[in-house]
């Protein structure tokens, strides 16, 4: 364009004053817009790049909220677990769960695992008072991991999306998929290396709410080595062999 920072600056004020005046008389308006149509169109590009660059602000500046747990194995390793949960203006989530083997005060290992879904209820609201995506998971007392849960049905009807984390003695850790259920899976302890695993779906059966039913699934995890199998396992006939489960017996009403 051939401007001086000082030309520039003239420029711009002079214009703003000369395009008042063309606001009285339109007719001025076609000889100012050809004479200063590179100034029109430099201030459209930088007025453009300033809305970008604000709406990309905006899109990062996610509200979250931290959440650590840990434990101690039997061979006196702790294990930490942290998990930055989004908050807010947020369809889908992708939690990023950092886990940090401890080894007599000594920092061992790292790994981060990531799980997606969509934000549970609770999470689209007040920050303080989200609710925690970590629970325990123990067997006959013994904590030995965590079970995660995102969202895997958010609408008018939610179910979660359950994810079982287990440290290994070498370091690495297990991510065993528990899958969609409408509340948190109920574990049942049969030995120390098996354990039955009861949750319940929303089964649509092809149509819509008021068609479908609450239906229970098994798996069996299994310790193999250091590490576990996970296995689906047939529902018994007999109800009376079920344990208490959360909506069945309920009709589906969200």
């Amino acid at each position: 364009m051939g401007f001086r920072v000082n030309e520039f600056g003239a420029n711009f004020v002079r214009m703003r004053f000369v395009m008042a005046g063309a606001l009285i008389d339109p007719r001025k308006f076609n000889r100012i817009y050809k004479k200063n149509r590179s100034m029109l169109f430099l201030m459209k590009k930088i007025i453009g790049i300033i809305f970008f660059f604000g709406t990309c602000v905006n899109s990062f500046a996610v509200e979250k909220r931290s959440f650590i747990d840990s434990f101690t194995d039997s061979n006196s390793v702790t294990w930490k677990l942290s998990i930055d949960v989004p908050i807010k203006d947020a369809e889908k989530v992708l939690l990023e769960n950092k886990i940090e083997q401890i080894k007599k005060k000594k920092f061992g290992k790292s790994t981060t695992i990531q799980i997606k879904g969509c934000p549970h209820g609770s999470w689209r609201f007040n920050a303080k008072e989200a609710e925690s995506p970590v629970t325990s998971f123990k067997v006959f007392g013994h904590q030995l991991g965590w079970i995660i849960e995102v969202g895997d049905i958010c609408g008018n009807t939610y179910s979660g999306s359950f994810t079982l984390i287990i440290p290994q003695e070498d370091g690495r850790v297990q991510k065993l998929a528990l899958g969609q259920s409408k509340y948190l899976p109920k574990f049942i302890e049969e030995t120390k290396d098996q354990i039955q695993i009861w949750k319940v779906i929303q089964n649509w059966r092809g149509g819509g709410t008021s068609g479908s039913t609450f239906e229970p699934v098994i798996m069996t995890l299994t310790k193999k080595g250091s590490k576990w199998d996970l296995k689906s396992s047939v529902v018994p006939k007999d109800q009376n062999k079920w344990p208490k489960l959360l909506y069945i017996n309920e009709t589906p009403s969200n």
